[in-house]
Parts: structure tokens; sequence; C-alpha cells
């Protein structure tokens, strides 16, 4: 697979991305950097502990890195979240993290065939 066939396979836009990030040596290491990214487990145990603040954050950060990447779903989901914490309450945010990491599963599991 390649990146232009990565991107169709998560309805997102290679030429943005490129255009955003120049080199497609550059857009591959900062896919490959992705897999360590800790911002989804974070959240997820900062929502376990109750704490909103912390998954805000981790929630923010996934919702840049995302964007950055150019993860149309992930981004989504992630922009959700963040937008429900940051409103303080955060009610259905452990239905939103469901479906975070649906997505975020999905995206791993095509990096990992690039």
């Amino acid at each position: 697979m390649d990146l232009l066939e990565f991107y169709n396979s998560i309805d997102g836009n290679y030429e943005e991305v490129k255009e955003r990030l120049v080199l497609d040596r550059i857009i591959e290491k900062n896919l490959i950097k992705f897999l360590d990214d800790k911002s989804l487990e974070k959240a997820r145990i900062a929502l376990e502990e109750k704490d909103l603040d912390a998954a805000f954050v981790a929630a923010h950060t996934l919702k840049g890195i995302s964007g950055t990447l150019g993860f149309p779903a992930l981004f989504e989901k992630a922009s959700k979240l963040s937008e429900n914490l940051k409103s303080g309450n955060g009610q259905d945010a452990q239905k939103i993290m469901k479906e975070i990491e649906f997505e975020h599963s999905k995206v791993v599991e095509l990096i990992e065939k690039l």
C-alpha cells in the first residue's frame, strides 16, 4: 500500500497532507511516529479517573495530530470529545471514546500495512 492508497482508505486527502508536510518521507515518518502516540491511552485513563482536564488535554492533542496527519474521521471524533470535555460536563465522553477507539484502530491497522 502506498500513501495515496492509505489516504483513500481513510477518506483522507493525500494532497492536502502533502501540502502541509511537503515530502512523502516526512509523511511516512510522522505516520510511524503516530503508532507510538499515547494520547488515546492518556484520554482513556483520564476518563476512568474522572479527570476531565487531563482527558481534555489528551483529546485535544489527538485532535491536533489527527488533523495534521489528515485522518478525517479520527479528527472529527477527537474534536467531538474535546468539545464535550471543554464544556466541563464530560457527558457522553465514554460513548465518544468508543467511537475514537474504533477509528484509531482502523488508522493504526492501515499504517501498519504501509
